[in-house]
């Protein structure tokens, strides 16, 4: 059986007596002790006494015990009083709170099981008096709460003794009236009692119990003593007074002394033996007639045959609804009893017979049948017999109690759930009866203002989430709502410690599922319980979890709630000693803001100067240029993939020696350790740290104390850490210390927020002396949360890390000053232009340096390295070309390298913006014929007709890697046109070697004439820079292009060198055009079996603003000259837009045919047949009109003139 279940019941169904004190007697118990009359001889009334009975044939042996209650606590407690006393009792019984380990192994049904019982009673048995006390004292209804015995308590310090007794039993006789309404013979089974209570420290003392048995037989009258000389203090009245439910007074916390030990024995003597030989034989004897009558009525089935025993009610004073018959007072009396006795057995026997009958009553309602339906239902499960259709009866009683006072649903609500435990039914039906009687408390809620049924909302709720629990499969998702919800209601009604035990228990759920936005919400709830719950470190970990999970999708109200509650929590943490060491070490680390990065700059008086050194360097590395897709400008393309060049090159190889572990007490370990020191740096020099902070928090928000943590060591009586190289000898010794740095050279930041941001944030250390620096990490506060962020780069290979441009250990060398670099470019740049850029390099040093310079993205100098060499405090001038790659305003980037003869390397990096301006555009049209490649340039000026344009020479590069070139001069109009032809050579077929070794030579050369790229004399510009512009973009193509060589498919590479003069204002540029991939290379067409020829004009000029179209007339003749026998053909003309192959063809600028689009005709040998139409056009372009497909029906074969020939018209 259940234990739960059956103290649930002894709870609510128990033998209880009745208590009337004088107001004089009551008052000198509160103001003395702080208890009621009945508090103070409960203790001996409620200790179970073990008695045996003879009810019937039936010897029973049972534990008896007696519940007394003042008379005014004899009655229901209502609503609010329900309310108020479970708060307090739950308050005071708060179950510890459970861990929940945070493991992958919620699936695990053990682990599962562990958690439901962890849980599943941490309320239930703890409030069950207090639900007890609620849901008894419906006396129309049952027997259950009728007292057995009253006991009229009066000082003997009285006036007038005999007087007070009568009056306070004159004043319960209407409670006694009402109590057994149902018939007033069944009082025979109340005895009485008079207990007269003398002050043994008073002058006076009553001892005249005769007077008391002569006005009052019948009333076993005793006297008794309190407030005793040296009394003993005794947990008899520790913590009982829970049902004080009439008084608002405190309970006492501690142990009383009222009684000594003799006269403790002496109160237990007297109420064992008032018990043992007055009340329980009364019981018995009043019982065993009842049974008797039933036994006979059994017999019988009239009525009047009770007549000599039983009186029925007079109803009027105490009218209810419900008037019980005497059959049913009969069967409800002996179930009831039999039920209290804890003879299960019996009991379900009377309230089946009682059932059976009060559906016969007339004037029953729907209560009487469900509440008997109900007991006799906990009749058959607490005497452990098979109930058929049990649940079903629990739904039936749950809708019959839908419209009826609140105990009852919380009774059946109680006993419900602990069959679901005893019986394990955890299913769907569970919950639906849990949910129904969930949505009852919050319609009672709803109906009465202020609601008392919040806790119960909660508690059922708890349940119901537990459940989800317990299914097949659990239901986590669901589990984890609801008690996530139980959590909120608990902190919201105060019950810190049951609020963190549900949010403790649903965590592990939420950190599996990576629920970010409800942990978030969760975290901070979490930390704020703990610090209600004096637990520091943990409410500290908690909210820097909180914090951590910061995401500017959330509301601004939780953010706002998240940093009020912690400041909350901070100022009761600043009463903790050693609080900024215990904050920083709890387990979780605080990761706001959120950092990316970081990227060290090393600074001087020069905002772009950058330190990068790696002990070794390849020779020349591999130039690795981005790889374009079909018909896309590789100038366009290069903005976005310039990262993998030299630049992040030369910081990733720092990563490419094994990053050392400095231990300063292994001496012999040092030199080898620096040596893998893979920075540079210089006295004097700013190591500055720059990341990328994320602050997510949308409220007002601070990070203070900024600074970089740092191990610093110098070598002992030397400047020069060349000495070093020496300290691997064993007769040379190496002594390091480690210093710290003066204040003043360590920036401390502190920052103020007001919202969510994202921007950089900086700080540095200045070096002093020349040595070692290890760069250990950052820490600050964020919102006085004191966090150390960790730099550790200790793993072997980093180079595969492209993300990380930073290394933490540093050479510091002596000052060395960088070289001054000066440069002024243009204004402004158009697209494809080559500029020249004066640059002043000045040398400020006793010694030469040989600068190296590297562009990082090589096409926009024309070069990938070049050596400069700056005498000793001298300065020198030299020219860098730059050229506008994109169609947008751009940034130059060039890394000036250079090193000092004492140690040392620095690298510029030297940013030179750019602002694009539009020059023109060029659009190719391209197709193959039999024997020659066509291409037509559309070139769109965006000089605005200024001026006039030139294209010096424009470039193709075909499958045999030949050169040609093309010159076309410009008229200012605003489409120009070049038409030109490339004669195809017998394809040659490179191995991969041969096409590596072709991929190191200069496509240019400056002794090859043909291919000499000219420009006017006048720019003074040498042939050497535009060479080299161009060599670097043919060399790209092969890169990317040279898996394609050995296809069918060549692509075409086309360069334009062009000139453009405006007065004395003369630009010059280099334009790279699309990659074009032809589809049907060396694939010679059919031979055409007929001659055709097109007659129309070139170009025209017209006026689309007179008239939209423009028709221009066209003469298409075709003739036989190949076929002596008739042939018979089908002519189709094709619009401009519409494909002629297929859908792959490069399709034209849209043009109309006039008239009908499909011929057919016949042509003997040598006749010709003339078609005149209109090719009609509604804006300027540059039209191909070669576009009619020939089928000849002998030959079942289509022929396009497009393979023949190129019919080009100019619309202006």
């Amino acid at each position: 059986m259940n234990q739960y279940l059956l103290n649930f019941n002894q709870a609510c169904h128990h033998y209880k007596g009745m208590v009337v004190s004088s107001e004089t007697f009551q008052a000198q118990l509160l103001s003395k002790y702080g208890i009621t009359a009945a508090e103070l001889i409960r203790p001996f009334f409620k200790q179970p006494r073990k008695a045996r009975l003879k009810l019937g044939l039936k010897d029973r042996e049972s534990e008896f015990g007696i519940n007394l209650l003042d008379i005014q606590e004899y009655d229901q407690i209502g609503n609010s009083k329900l309310d108020k006393y479970s708060r307090i009792v739950l308050e005071e019984s708060q179950a510890d709170i459970v861990n929940i380990p945070n493991t992958s192994k919620w699936g695990n049904r053990k682990e599962v099981d562990q958690i439901y019982e962890g849980n599943k009673m941490n309320w239930l048995h703890n409030l069950q008096q207090v639900v007890a006390d609620c849901v008894s004292y419906n006396y129309h209804l049952n027997f259950l709460d009728q007292p057995i015995v009253i006991i009229y308590m009066v000082s003997g310090q009285e006036i007038n003794v005999m007087k007070e007794i009568e009056t306070i039993k004159l004043s319960s006789e209407k409670l006694i009236q009402r109590i057994f309404q149902n018939n007033s013979s069944d009082k025979d089974v109340l005895k009485r009692v008079i207990l007269v209570m003398n002050d043994q420290q008073a002058v006076a003392q009553f001892e005249k119990i005769e007077l008391i048995n002569k006005d009052f037989p019948n009333h076993n009258p005793r006297i008794l003593k309190y407030n005793i000389s040296n009394p003993i203090e005794q947990t008899l009245w520790s913590r009982f007074a829970t049902k004080r439910y009439f008084i608002d007074a405190d309970v006492p916390k501690n142990a009383l002394a009222i009684l000594d030990e003799q006269w403790t024995k002496q109160y237990r003597q007297v109420f064992d033996e008032m018990i043992l030989n007055l009340i329980l034989p009364n019981l018995e004897r009043f019982i065993n007639i009842l049974t008797q009558q039933y036994l006979e009525m059994k017999q019988k089935t009239l009525d009047n045959l009770f007549g000599g025993f039983f009186r029925r009610a007079e109803s009027g004073k105490f009218e209810t609804d419900y008037q019980m018959s005497q059959k049913e007072y009969l069967m409800r009396f002996l179930g009831d009893h039999h039920f209290l006795m804890q003879d299960y057995d019996s009991a379900a026997q009377y309230y089946k017979a009682y059932n059976s009958e009060v559906k016969n009553n007339k004037t029953n309602t729907q209560i009487p049948v469900l509440i008997g339906q109900e007991y006799y239902l906990y009749a058959r499960i607490l005497s452990q017999q098979k109930v058929d259709n049990m649940w079903g009866i629990f739904d039936e009683i749950q809708t019959g109690f839908q419209k009826c006072p609140f105990p009852f649903m919380l009774r059946l609500m109680y006993n419900f759930i602990y069959c679901v435990q005893q019986f394990g039914r955890y299913n769907k039906d569970s919950i639906f009866f849990l949910q129904r009687c969930l949505r009852y408390f919050k319609e009672m809620g709803a109906l009465q203002k202020p609601d008392h049924f919040t806790i119960y909302q909660t508690l059922a709720n708890e349940q119901l989430s537990f459940l989800h629990l317990k299914l097949d499969p659990p239901q986590y998702r669901k589990f984890a709502h609801n008690l996530t919800l139980v959590a909120a209601k608990y902190e919201q009604e105060n019950f810190k410690r049951n609020s963190l035990r549900s949010y403790k228990t649903v965590e592990s759920i939420y950190l599996l599922s990576k629920w970010t936005g409800v942990l978030f919400w969760l975290e901070g709830h979490i930390g704020a319980n703990y610090m209600d719950n004096k637990k520091v470190v943990e409410a500290i970990d908690a909210f820097k979890q909180a914090f951590n999970l910061l995401n500017e999708r959330q509301q601004i109200d939780l953010h706002n709630q998240l940093v009020t509650d912690w400041k909350k929590t901070y100022s009761a943490i600043e009463l903790v000693p050693n609080y900024q060491q215990l904050i920083i070490s709890t387990k979780q680390t605080l990761f706001i803001p959120q950092l990316k990065g970081p990227v060290d700059i090393l600074t001087t008086n020069w905002e772009n100067l950058q330190s990068i050194y790696a002990n070794y360097q390849k020779s020349k590395p591999k130039t690795q240029w981005s790889t374009l897709t079909r018909d896309q400008s590789f100038f366009e393309d290069a903005f976005t993939k310039c990262l993998d060049t030299q630049y992040l090159e030369d910081r990733i190889s720092c990563f490419n020696k094994i990053p050392s572990v400095l231990n300063i007490y292994k001496q012999s370990d040092l030199a080898d350790k620096f040596d893998k020191f893979g920075r540079h740096a210089f006295v004097g020099d700013k190591i500055k740290l720059r990341f990328f902070a994320n602050i997510p928090l949308k409220v007002a928000s601070n990070i203070s104390n900024l600074k970089i943590n740092y191990e610093y060591y110098i070598v002992e009586q030397s400047d020069n850490l060349l000495d070093l190289d020496e300290a691997s000898s064993p007769t040379k010794q190496v002594q390091l210390q480690q210093v710290q740095l003066p204040a003043d050279n360590i920036q401390i930041v502190n920052l103020q927020y007001n919202k969510a941001t994202q921007e950089y944030v900086e700080v540095w250390i200045e070096l002093n002396r020349p040595g070692y620096i290890i760069i250990t990490g950052l820490q600050w506060q964020f919102l006085n949360i004191p966090t150390v962020y960790p730099l550790e780069y200790n793993m072997k290979d980093q180079s595969k890390k492209k993300s990380v441009n930073f290394y933490n250990k540093f050479k510091i060398f002596p000052k060395f000053d960088p070289i001054t670099i000066h440069f002024n470019p243009k204004a402004q740049i158009a697209y494809g232009e080559v500029s020249p850029i004066l640059f002043t390099f000045t040398n400020n040093h006793n010694e030469d340096i040989d600068i190296q310079i590297n562009p990082i993205i090589p096409y926009h100098f024309g070069f990938e390295e070049k050596h400069i060499l700056i005498p000793a405090n001298q300065s020198v001038q030299e020219y860098i070309y730059i050229r506008c790659s994109f169609q947008e305003d751009f940034v130059g980037q060039l890394l000036i390298r250079y090193q000092s003869n004492f140690g040392g390397r620095r690298i510029h990096k030297v940013e030179i913006p750019m602002k694009h301006i539009p020059s023109f555009k060029i659009m190719v049209q391209t197709d193959l014929t039999a024997y020659y490649w066509k291409f037509t340039l559309q070139i769109q000026d965006y000089f605005n007709s200024k001026g006039e344009l030139k294209l010096n020479r424009i470039l193709c590069l075909n499958e045999n890697w030949q050169i040609v070139g093309e010159t076309f001069l410009s008229t200012g109009e605003s489409f120009l046109l070049a038409t030109f032809q490339i004669m195809k050579s017998k394809f040659k077929k490179y191995d991969s070697q041969e096409i590596q070794q072709r991929l190191k030579k200069q496509f240019y050369r400056l002794d090859d004439k043909y291919n000499q790229i000219l420009f006017t004399d006048e720019q003074n510009i040498n042939h050497e820079i535009t060479t080299n512009f161009v060599n670097l973009d043919i060399r790209h193509y092969f890169n990317i292009q040279s898996d394609k060589i050995f296809s069918q498919e060549f692509p075409l590479f086309i360069i334009a060198c062009w000139t453009h003069r405006d007065g004395d204002d003369v630009t010059i540029g280099i334009h790279e055009l699309p990659i074009i991939t032809q589809k049907y290379f060396h694939k010679s067409p059919n031979e055409l079996p007929l001659t055709l020829q097109f007659e129309t004009i070139q170009s025209i000029a017209f006026d689309f603003n007179k008239s939209m179209i423009c028709k221009v007339p066209v003469k298409v003749t075709f003739k036989n000259t190949k076929f002596m026998e008739r042939i018979r053909l089908k002519a189709t003309f094709y619009n401009g837009d519409e494909p002629v192959k297929n859908n792959y063809d490069l399709q034209q600028p849209s043009f109309l045919w006039d008239g009908q689009l499909i011929h057919e005709f016949e042509l003997e040998y040598e006749e010709q047949f003339v078609l005149e139409t209109y090719a009609l056009f509604t804006e300027p372009g540059v039209y191909d009109l070669s576009r009619i497909r020939i089928f000849m029906k002998e030959t079942y074969k289509d022929y396009y003139s497009m393979d023949y020939d190129q019919v080009i018209i100019k619309v202006l």
